[in-house]
């Protein structure tokens, strides 16, 4: 018999623990996203190309959907242009210094 591996602690299974010392103790104050420059500046080193290939596809992918002339998306100009944010996903900084969540 298969079993689920989608379990969740509203499901009331017993064995799901949620830590709340992590919840709790989070900075909020935390960016949400970082530009690939900042990350290679705090790391010091090179991303890998494994870790290039996934920003650039994820770019790419978001480049390819069509956009409104108001969007206020800028053009990328290096690796300052490009965010990251924290659950993987990849935006691009706006014209207005914003970060626009664009999809990619």
């Amino acid at each position: 018999m298969a079993r689920s591996t989608k379990r969740t602690a509203e499901d009331g299974d017993p064995r799901i623990i949620v830590p709340t010392d992590r919840v709790a103790s989070r900075d909020l104050s935390e960016p949400r996203e970082l530009s690939v420059e900042e990350v290679l500046k705090s790391y010091e080193q090179r991303i890998n190309e494994e870790q290039a290939w996934a920003v650039c596809y994820q770019c790419c992918r978001g480049l390819r959907v069509p956009r409104p002339p108001t969007a206020g998306v800028s053009p990328v100009k290096g690796p300052s242009s490009i965010l990251l944010h924290r659950n993987g996903t990849v935006a691009l900084r706006t014209r207005n210094s914003d970060f626009k969540e664009s999809n990619l």
